[in-house]
């Protein structure tokens, strides 16, 4: 039947390679030549096995082969050889002019895997290596490897050479499929040998088409490990689909002569399930055998391969070394250079081609070393100018978090790097004095920048418009021109679902930032009025904890450079005194108030509520004490 394309323009797919071991054995039929050429055809054929080659189509010119013409007559232009041409006329010289046994001679030197490559190059070559009259090429070559398996009866040395020496999934030609079923004779990839392993007691249900499907189990070799197993063993038995098909065939054959009545058919079906029955036992007795070979024979091989690796590594490094690199970083570049571990040889065409990356990758981690080895030598420097920094941001009156660029950032800045990066020279708090009036003016400078950015920001939280408000300047106004003011607002967006509380300066800014993180609208501030104003600040003074809670914090000037100083509540300095300085006495004196903190909100209502007056009595007594 003709191969034609599908609708999309592409040819079928090629059969699967479970059809080569199976066609070497029907090429070693049909080739019994004496010298193996009989049938031999042309060499440039790259057919798999079994499949005639395609119909080539014939090659048109292009323009620049067009016929030239000389003198009325048409000239051909001369084309260079190819490759292909040089390699095809080679091998009709080697087959021209070598002796048969010679070449039989010098095949036998060639590994098994080789031998298989060689028989898939030309129908030519197929045809001499896949003679009956070659076997004995096969097996040379066998002999010459140590340990491996004789070949079964029921394998041609081609087929045996294939499922030792190929690692393609013997049903759909997947590569690099290391699971061999030594009972069943097949290598396959998992899914493969999900679909076509199947259980001897639900082969009958997979299987239906096929009758009496226990006497045709009964003449199969089977395994103990299923298509499901993941390579675990069990008692129960598994068969390959291919082989219950080909019997199954072979039985229906016996079966029709005996249907026909043929003399002696009744007789040749029961030798012939007799000769099957012995089979099927040799050949699951040779998986077994064979099976342990194969599992000692992956441990030498993996001893053989560690060697290997572990010799070119040792080439490779020797190689490196001769070059002056360090051996700290050939061992970190080598380990990930994927050429360094291949199981072969170093030859000198492997090691030119890796030679570029590898130097390169010896280069970076020889980089990246240094690297380390400098930030080892100048952690304790920074660490040296940290100290130097804090008393140095004391000495001029910047004690404070966020007063002055953190010491991090100062570590990069032109007037401190080099002195912390200068090779050969202890480096001290001492060395860093000869820079503390640039350093001086570089913070002022950087308080600067950060002042503007502050600005900037505050046009942007409603800030500007609290100062506006009250007349003032955003551009020049301080933070202890805005604490002597101490005003308050209301907030004109929360009037409306709760009672009005008043904020200062700096609690309005917290109170905007909470509008922003519930996605609330702010609608601008309204000025509480000066009666208010006393109002709330007599609630502030008044010290009732319902009101401010717990008051205002303050920070111990005995420890205010440090954590533990910051922020103590006024209910907790005794204690503090107690603990932290046990030989002082409690006194207000040790503390300062934090300006940071800003008070609790208030409303009008809640503090006359608790104060027990009215807005208006407050009112007409702030008017008296003016009067």
């Amino acid at each position: 039947m003709v191969t034609t394309r599908r609708r999309s323009g592409a040819l079928p797919n090629a059969p699967p390679p479970s059809r080569v071991v199976d066609q070497i054995e029907e090429d070693m039929d049909e080739n019994p030549g004496d010298d193996g050429s009989s049938k031999a055809q042309s060499d440039d054929d790259d057919a798999p096995y079994g499949l005639a080659p395609p119909k080539k189509r014939a090659r048109r010119p292009k323009k620049s082969e067009t016929p030239l013409l000389q003198n009325g007559n048409s000239v051909k232009k001369a084309q260079p050889s190819k490759g292909k041409g040089k390699a095809r006329e080679l091998m009709k010289t080697f087959f021209d002019t070598l002796p048969l046994d010679l070449i039989f001679e010098i095949f036998s030197y060639l590994h098994p895997s080789d031998l298989l490559r060689l028989s898939r190059s030309g129908k030519r070559i197929r045809s001499l290596l896949m003679s009956r009259k070659s076997i004995s090429i096969w097996k040379n070559a066998r002999l010459r490897l140590p340990n491996v398996p004789d070949c079964p009866p029921d394998q041609s040395e081609p087929q045996w050479a294939h499922l030792i020496f190929e690692n393609d999934c013997t049903i759909c030609g997947t590569p690099a499929i290391r699971k061999v079923d030594w009972h069943l004779r097949i290598r396959g990839c998992e899914n493969c040998l999900k679909d076509h392993v199947v259980y001897s007691k639900t082969a009958a249900k997979q299987m239906p088409h096929i009758e009496d499907m226990q006497e045709v189990l009964e003449l199969l070799p089977y395994t103990h490990t299923g298509g499901w197993a993941h390579g675990h063993s069990s008692s129960s038995r598994f068969y390959f689909t291919g082989a219950i098909e080909k019997m199954a065939e072979e039985l229906d054959d016996y079966k029709l002569r005996v249907d026909a009545r043929v003399p002696g058919a009744v007789a040749e079906l029961e030798k012939f399930k007799e000769i099957k029955r012995k089979q099927a036992e040799e050949i699951v007795q040779n998986g077994a055998e064979v099976k342990k070979w194969a599992k000692v024979d992956s441990v030498a091989k993996a001893n053989t391969n560690r060697d290997l690796r572990n010799k070119r590594k040792d080439a490779f490094r020797a190689k490196l070394v001769e070059l002056g690199h360090d051996l700290r970083d050939i061992e970190n570049a080598l380990w990930s250079n994927a050429s360094v571990y291949r199981a072969a040889e170093l030859t000198e065409r492997s090691w030119e081609k890796a030679r570029k990356s590898l130097e390169a990758a010896v280069s970076g981690v020889k980089i990246a070393r240094l690297a380390r080895e400098r930030e080892a030598i100048l952690r304790p420097r920074r660490a040296t100018f940290d100290r130097f920094y804090s008393k140095f941001c004391k000495k001029i009156g910047f004690a404070f978090p966020g007063l002055c660029p953190p010491s991090r950032d100062v570590h990069i800045w032109p007037i401190i790097a080099p002195l912390i990066e200068q090779d050969h020279t202890p480096v001290t708090e001492e060395t860093f004095e000869v820079a503390e009036d640039t350093l001086k003016d570089r913070i002022t400078s950087w308080r600067k920048d950060k002042l503007f950015a502050l600005l900037q920001k505050m046009a942007s939280s409603g800030l500007n418009a609290f100062m506006k408000m009250l007349g003032l300047d955003p551009a020049v106004t301080t933070a202890s021109e805005l604490d002597a003011l101490d005003m308050r607002v209301y907030c004109q967006g929360c009037t409306v679902d709760e009672p009005s509380k008043a904020y200062n300066w700096r609690s309005s800014v917290r109170h905007l930032q909470r509008h922003k993180d519930c996605d609330k609208p702010w609608s601008g501030w309204i000025k509480v009025s000066d009666s208010d104003v006393k109002i709330i600040k007599d609630g502030e003074n008044s010290g009732d904890f319902s009101l401010v809670g717990y008051s205002p914090r303050f920070i111990c000037q005995l420890c205010e450079n440090t954590r533990a100083g910051e922020c103590i509540s006024d209910i907790d300095r005794e204690r503090h005194i107690q603990y932290k300085h046990p030989g002082h006495t409690p006194a207000i004196s040790y503390y300062r108030e934090d300006p940071n903190v800003a008070p609790k909100p208030l409303s009008v209502t809640q503090v006359q509520h608790v104060l027990g007056y009215s807005s208006v009595e407050s009112t007409a007594e702030q008017s008296g004490s003016g009067s």
